[in-house]
């Protein structure tokens, strides 16, 4: 694929995505229409469904709870009302729903990225040799464990060194390439 295809591509998945953005807002909002005209909140469980896994589909659950009484568990694939005197009851707030998209919330806003990377790792492996350490120095290892727990730590220090060792020397080859 030539660059210009993807750059096409890539305008057209910002584009699709506000509009696939305000097609779930307007639908979401015309169930809770619905619901409070007809008291059927079924297709907010089918809205929530339909919205692919890796979407921000527990945004639109808080949305729906925090603007109607609907609530709802995906797993259990069940919908309802709550009831006025429950405590998760909030009135029907269609004009503010309206005014505050589901996918402007703070929740939808986090994006769920890969947050550990080969230097955390190795920082981790590091803090388990070192909580290791600390717990053999305090005595608080089970004494026909000791020598045990001593060779983990050589080797989770060996382990963090090596990969750290081999990713440096990784980075420096994709440099020099």
């Amino acid at each position: 694929m030539e660059l210009k295809a993807i750059d096409r591509n890539i305008k057209l998945v910002k584009t699709n995505g506000v509009k696939w953005n305000m097609l779930v807002h307007v639908t979401a909002v015309a169930i809770l229409e619905h619901a409070l005209a007809h008291g059927d909140c079924t297709r907010a469980l089918a809205l929530v469904e339909a919205m692919p896994k890796s979407s921000k589909r527990g945004s639109l659950i808080e949305w729906f709870s925090e603007y109607s009484p609907i609530g709802m568990n995906v797993k259990e694939r069940k919908v309802r009302f709550h009831k006025p005197e429950a405590k998760a009851f909030r009135p029907f707030a269609i004009d503010k729903a309206k005014d505050n998209p589901w996918y402007d919330r703070d929740s939808a806003q986090k994006e769920d990225l890969p947050d550990t990377t080969l230097e955390q790792a190795h920082k981790y492996i590091f803090q388990l040799a070192a909580k290791l350490q600390k717990r053999l120095d305090e005595g608080e290892v089970a004494a026909n464990d000791t020598a045990a727990i001593e060779g983990v730590i050589v080797d989770l220090k060996a382990l963090g060194t090596k990969q750290y060792h081999a990713a440096k020397a990784e980075k420096a080859a994709a440099k020099a390439a």
